[in-house]
């Protein structure tokens, strides 16, 4: 599995704390007990009855000189049989971590001794972090978390430039309405809410070689959520100490530039005044599926929530790992990447070939959802120029019948930043009652 990575270009000042071993025992007992209270309470509202459970035990066993083993907490928290195998099983580590997760959460933006579970052990202890600090840092895990946070940071910040643009670009010119009429954009209700725009984004998660500093965030097709990377550790629980969820997503520049593109002629096509929200798919609920009408703008890996009703829709199917998609009619395989070129030897020359999907679909309770996107950036930059395009969207209703619910996929051919074609692959109207 090959993964799309972002080097990091800075290291994680060692920040390290200390356990206050002047104060008196009684103190110190009173203070975890304390302490523990806040925060099982906190798991009592969240009703986690695992959680409260395995924090219990750890906190119990905190007292002993030896800290158990993982085979020990399988058997008196999750109720295993003797016969359970931590080096085939990461089930204890993956709870602990998230346990983990959870008191460096509750503590986050507060001063003062907090507990913790320090990385690599089984129990719960206080540390009284110096108070000039000032920060969250409770663990190497949470050293982590902080370059991750300065990688994120300056991610959120060129998208927050490019988002505020979308915003004041729309606000400052109005698309002439001449696209109201197309098939692909008829669909819209002509309701007095505007269209949520849903941008494609990825999932990035952090690959650390000394469980302390992140050395690259990684892009990886069939890991797209936290969902997804704890399935993953579970499986392969010598990653468990490697690869970290720092709860990061990435929306390419080319993805927010078609979005940017858009967006005139998007509020243009609606009645109403306000300008249409935008949101990362990664945070797409269902209540705005049914509520509202939906334009996805992105790549086709970044559908987020919208995959599974698409693709059960479409007559396509989707290989996310493999740049790769499929015509169930056909059974034809098209598959984004480098071509040589079939003209003569003068002309030796490689291609880069992408693939776009366009689709108009009937969503829940009356809305609609529409589809701009492509395998890669170039083809998603390009289905955006296509739907802003009277005479494209017209060539496009008559392989469809003019039907409102329809898809199509388009080739496009580029020669490094320069597109050579676009050309109608599949077009066909889709027979769904809903999405």
């Amino acid at each position: 599995m090959e993964y799309r990575s972002y080097e990091l270009f800075e290291t994680v000042t060692d920040l390290s704390v200390t356990v206050d071993s002047n104060s008196a025992q009684d103190l110190i007992g009173s203070v975890i007990e304390a302490e523990a209270e806040r925060f099982r309470t906190s798991l009592m509202e969240s009703r986690s009855a695992t959680f409260i459970q395995l924090f219990d035990y750890l906190l119990d066993r905190s007292a002993d000189k030896r800290a158990p083993k993982e085979i020990e907490i399988a058997l008196a928290v999750f109720g295993k049989a003797s016969t359970f195998d931590p080096s085939q099983d990461s089930m204890v580590r993956v709870h602990v971590h998230r346990l983990r997760q959870r008191l460096e959460s509750f503590y986050e933006g507060s001063s003062g001794p907090r507990l913790l579970i320090p990385n690599g052990e089984y129990r719960v202890v206080l540390f009284d972090p110096p108070s000039e600090a000032g920060r969250d840092i409770s663990s190497s895990r949470a050293r982590a978390r902080v370059s991750a946070k300065r990688i994120g940071a300056v991610i959120l910040a060129i998208n927050a430039l490019l988002w505020g643009a979308l915003i004041l670009t729309g606000h400052q010119r109005r698309a002439p309405n001449v696209l109201a009429a197309t098939s692909f954009w008829r669909s819209l209700s002509a309701g007095a809410q505007p269209a949520q725009i849903v941008v494609g984004d990825s999932y990035l998660f952090a690959e650390t070689k000394n469980e302390k500093d992140v050395e690259r965030l990684i892009m990886q097709p069939d890991i797209r959520s936290r969902k997804d990377l704890d399935a993953y550790l579970v499986g392969h629980p010598k990653d468990f100490y490697k690869l970290y969820d720092l709860d990061i997503h990435y929306a390419s520049g080319a993805t927010l530039k078609a979005v940017w593109s858009l967006m005139p002629v998007i509020h243009a096509l609606e009645h109403s005044v306000e300008m249409p929200d935008l949101i990362p798919a990664s945070s797409l609920s269902y209540e705005v599926l049914k509520t509202r009408d939906l334009i996805y703008i992105g790549r086709l890996d970044g559908l987020g929530a919208l995959q599974g009703p698409l693709f059960h829709a479409s007559g396509f199917e989707q290989d996310v790992s493999s740049d790769e998609i499929v015509d169930r009619a056909s059974g034809k395989h098209y598959m984004a990447g480098s071509k040589p070129s079939d003209e003569t030897s003068s002309n030796n020359r490689t291609y880069d070939y992408d693939y776009g999907y366009v689709a108009s679909l009937p969503g829940p309770l009356g809305k609609r959802v529409l589809i701009i996107a492509g395998m890669n950036d170039a083809a998603v930059s390009r289905m955006a120029e296509l739907v802003a395009d009277r005479r494209q969207l017209d060539l496009l209703a008559q392989h469809t019948g003019g039907s409102t619910a329809f898809e199509a996929l388009y080739e496009v051919r580029t020669l490094g930043n320069l597109n050579l074609s676009t050309s109608l692959l599949v077009a066909r109207p889709l027979k769904v009652a809903s999405f």
